[in-house]
């Protein structure tokens, strides 16, 4: 399931409870969990996106965005969110709509010259067992390359060592897991200076609360830390896919950015894979002008480095939409 906390610490759950991966498996998901339903926040009131009235262009004026690249603000190309269907997130679970000038005065962190590097920390690599069982997810390769291409910011790897016995283990159904929020604790204080944002990469399973059955990671929005498991996407082609693509989505909240309930876009929330497998693996329009504001990058040298590394993965129905949308722009 993907949950999101409005809070005054602001922390983004992305998972999947256990009974909802097979087909029709529904009931879970329209149950709030207490303490973790979305609140008030500065957004205002909470709203459905199946009923809210948003923005009339929550993409916002582009009168300061250089002339050259307003094409990749445009609507055209841009799927609508669809209708939410029993099971899905919006059916469950109200989202209030962050459009970019709403982005804007949250003030999300910004890169600097002296604080530019995401950093992918490794935790729990050292165990070669459970590492192996992440042999047909994204491999630490993929993961660097296809986060510099998307986020266009340098990436660099780390070894983290924390303390396992604090970070609350406990088994569910066979398998042992590890408690995001004790993770993500004991990271804050581990940030260098010369990062934007720590992302923990672990092939551990993950757990954010005792009334969760899993979840695939968890960001903290302002605090620039976060946590990303590869035990939960499959087989084969379609788990690499699903990993580049809940990855993207778990760095994207670093930046700032919320669930998004404007286009069909990466920064949906989802619910169970089916519903993963039905979201795209790009950003919408609004989403991409908030990652362009915050980091500054030529949208098309980056769609062209994210369509370099998603045919490297075999993700064709993503690169033939990006293909698409770089039909009409020359250099």
């Amino acid at each position: 399931m993907v949950l999101v906390e409005v809070t005054r610490r602001r922390q983004i759950l992305v998972g999947l409870p256990a009974l909802l991966i097979g087909a029709g498996a529904t009931a879970a998901c329209d149950a709030p969990r207490p303490g973790l339903v979305p609140e008030r926040g500065p957004r205002g009131p909470r709203r459905s996106a199946r009923t809210a009235t948003v923005d009339r262009d929550p993409v916002g004026a582009l009168d300061d965005v250089d002339p050259a690249v307003r094409w990749a603000f445009a609507e055209d190309g841009f799927a609508p969110l669809p209708e939410a269907g029993p099971g899905d997130w919006l059916h469950a679970h109200a989202e209030s709509p962050q459009s970019f000038a709403t982005f804007t005065i949250e003030g999300p962190n910004r890169p600097t010259a002296e604080r530019r590097t995401l950093l992918v920390a490794r935790l729990g690599w050292g165990d070669a067992a459970r590492a192996s069982a992440t042999s047909t997810t994204p491999t630490m390769d993929e993961i660097v390359a296809y986060l510099g291409a998307f986020f266009t910011l340098p990436v660099a790897t780390i070894d983290v060592q924390l303390d396992r016995a604090a970070l609350e283990p406990r088994t569910q159904d066979g398998r042992e897991q590890l408690r995001t929020t004790a993770i993500l604790d004991a990271l804050e204080p581990q940030v260098p200076d010369h990062a934007y944002a720590m992302l923990a990469v672990t092939p551990d399973d993950l757990y954010p609360g005792p009334e969760w059955n899993f979840v695939f990671g968890m960001a903290r929005l302002h605090r620039r830390v976060g946590v990303f498991s590869l035990a939960r996407y499959g087989e084969g082609d379609a788990a690499v896919q699903r990993g580049l693509a809940v990855l993207s989505h778990e760095a994207g909240h670093m930046f700032g950015i919320s669930h998004c309930v404007h286009y069909a876009c990466l920064m949906n929330g989802f619910n169970s894979r089916e519903e993963l497998d039905r979201t795209p693996m790009h950003l919408c329009r609004v989403c991409l002008r908030k990652l362009h504001a915050v980091v500054g990058f030529d949208p098309g040298t980056r769609y062209r480095a994210v369509r370099e590394r998603l045919v490297a993965a075999g993700v064709r129905e993503e690169v033939a939409w990006i293909e698409g949308r770089l039909a009409g722009v020359r250099g």
